[in-house]
């Protein structure tokens, strides 16, 4: 896998409400020393305790703002693929109405999507970037919510069913089956295969979990994998299964 760029790093603005700041910050500058030689003599400089040094920010790139003054949540979604490209900036923002909008700190350009027809169902959640070869725009996003995982969408660039001309366009996707009545457990795992069409996600199966369930971007269907859990916590990067 081919190393990142740029780490795009979305802080809050705690003075203002609903503000959050993007900063890019780039893994060779700012996280780790140029040389080993560079890393002993610092580590041989200051004691064991002392010897991570301060993490040197850039200054923001972009400003989102929050017109809501009660309820002022924004989620951010991560719209790149698994290696980086000319797009491995793009971030869509959704608020807590369902607005949503495509941020592209490349090109330091903006373009407004269709809202999300969902409010306040997006405090956390998991997306991945599918790239779809037959597609005049290749990627698609595929995003749930960690806790609330009957909020299961798509983003494409496909034809409007209203005016028939190709736009952006959110996609309902069929719930995961493994909802069932009130329960609905927390996603802990997931990751993209590398066939680059299934998304597997994980839950303990101790106090309710549900073990791993496959989706199909193709064919739009939900497989058990199995009771078992993926060995990771979080986002794992291009599994081979």
């Amino acid at each position: 896998m081919i190393p990142r760029r740029f780490i795009n790093l979305m802080m809050k603005d705690l003075r203002v409400g609903g503000s959050y700041w993007l900063s890019r910050m780039s893994p060779e500058k700012n996280l780790f020393y140029a040389s080993v030689g560079e890393a002993v003599a610092s580590a041989t400089r200051m004691p064991l305790c002392a010897s991570v040094r301060e993490l040197e920010l850039s200054s923001p790139k972009f400003r989102f703002k929050s017109s809501r003054a009660l309820d002022s949540t924004f989620a951010f979604m991560p719209f790149y693929g698994v290696d980086p490209g000319p797009s491995d900036g793009r971030i869509v923002v959704s608020d807590s109405a369902g607005h949503t909008h495509l941020y592209d700190a490349e090109e330091g350009s903006g373009e407004m999507l269709p809202p999300t027809n969902e409010s306040s169902n997006w405090h956390s959640p998991i997306s991945m970037c599918v790239a779809k070869e037959d597609a005049i725009r290749a990627d698609a996003l595929y995003a749930i919510n960690g806790r609330n995982s009957t909020n299961f969408k798509s983003l494409a660039y496909r034809k409007d069913s209203m005016d028939n001309e190709m736009a952006w366009d959110w996609l309902d996707l069929p719930p995961p089956p493994y909802i069932s009545g009130e329960e609905d457990p927390t996603i802990q795992s997931y990751t993209l295969l590398q066939d680059n069409r299934t998304i597997c996600f994980s839950s303990m199966t101790e106090g309710g979990g549900f073990g791993t369930y496959c989706f199909d971007t193709d064919s739009l269907e939900w497989t058990k994998a199995g009771s078992w859990t993926l060995p990771f916590v979080g986002r794992c990067f291009s599994l081979p299964w």
